[in-house]
C-alpha cells in the first residue's frame, strides 16, 4: 500500500503506511470476509483499500457474494487457516503454509485465479516436494488444478523425474491410489516419469508383496489361497488398466 505525504510547514514529510499491522484489526475494518470449509469456518476483518490488489477479492466485494450490507462476503471450499494465509498476504506478510495445508492453498489458488500468489506458491512448492510427498503433490495439482497446472506441474515432474529410485523405496509410493498413477501418466508436457510402463511395474510390486506375503503366512491352504488370489486381483487389474492407458498414450504422443 502506498505512502501518504503531508505538508508540514512548507516542507513534505513522506510517511508509508504499513498494512501488516492491519491483518485481521477491525480498527477501521469496513469488511468481513468469512472461509468456510467442512463445517470449519474463520472469519478475518479486512479492508477494502487492501483487498482491492486482488482482483478476486474486488470482484467479490461487488459481486452475489457479499452480504446485502456489503459488508460480509462468505467464501465456501477454502480452508480456514489458507483463506486467512492468503489474505495475510495482501497484508504484506509472507505466505504462511503448512506442510499439509500446501495442496488445498494450491487449488485454492487456482480456483479463485489468485494470479498475483502464483510466484510465491511455486518457491514454496519447490522448497516443499520431497520423495515422501512429490507424487501425491503432483497427482493432486494434476487433478485439481486445471487452470495453473502448467505452472506447477513442470516444478513436480523435474522434481520426480530426478528422484524415482528414491521414491519407488518410501511407503507412501505403495499407497498412491490407482486414480492417481492414472492422473500422473495422462500429464504430457513434460511427463512425470521418464518411463510409464516401468514405473507403474514398480508400483505393482510395492503394492503387491505385502499381501501376498501376509497370505503366505496365514494357517491352512485353502485360506493361503485365497489369499494370494485377492492379493492378485487388487494388483493385476489395476496393472491391465494402467498399461493399456500407457500404450494409449504413447500411440497418440
Amino acid at each position: 500500500v502506498g505512502g501518504v505525504a503531508t505538508e508540514i510547514q512548507g516542507k513534505s514529510m513522506k510517511r508509508h503506511f504499513d498494512a501488516r499491522e492491519f491483518f485481521d484489526n477491525e480498527l477501521y475494518s469496513d469488511v468481513t470476509i468469512e472461509f468456510s470449509c467442512q463445517g470449519l469456518v474463520a472469519r478475518v476483518a479486512a479492508h477494502r483499500m487492501v483487498l482491492h490488489q486482488s482482483s478476486f477479492f474486488n470482484a467479490a466485494l461487488n459481486s452475489g457474494m457479499r452480504e446485502s450490507d456489503a459488508k460480509f462476503v462468505k467464501i465456501g471450499d477454502v480452508v480456514p487457516q489458507v483463506g486467512r494465509a492468503i489474505t495475510a498476504f495482501y497484508y504484506g506478510l509472507d505466505l504462511e503454509i503448512a506442510p499439509f495445508n500446501l495442496l488445498p492453498t494450491l487449488v485454492t489458488i487456482d480456483r479463485l485465479q489468485l494470479m498475483e500468489l502464483v510466484e510465491v506458491s511455486s518457491e514454496q512448492l519447490k522448497e516443499s516436494l520431497s520423495a515422501d510427498n512429490a507424487l501425491d503433490l503432483a497427482a493432486g495439482i494434476a487433478e485439481g488444478c486445471p487452470w495453473l497446472l502448467t505452472s506447477w506441474l513442470p516444478l513436480c515432474s523435474a522434481f520426480i523425474s530426478t528422484h524415482e529410485e528414491e521414491i519407488a523405496k518410501t511407503e507412501s509410493f505403495g499407497r498412491l491410489a490407482c486414480e492417481h498413477i492414472m492422473s500422473l501418466m495422462a500429464v504430457r508436457d513434460p511427463p512425470i516419469f521418464v518411463s510409464p510402463i516401468s514405473f507403474v511395474v514398480r508400483w505393482l510390486r510395492s503394492r503387491q508383496s505385502p499381501p501376498i506375503s501376509a497370505a503366505c503366512q496365514s494357517d491352512g491352504g485353502s485360506e493361503r489361497g485365497e489369499g494370494i488370489d485377492e492379493a492378485w486381483e487388487t494388483t493385476v487389474d489395476p496393472l491391465q488398466h494402467a498399461a493399456t492407458h500407457c500404450n494409449a498414450l504413447q500411440h497418440t504422443a
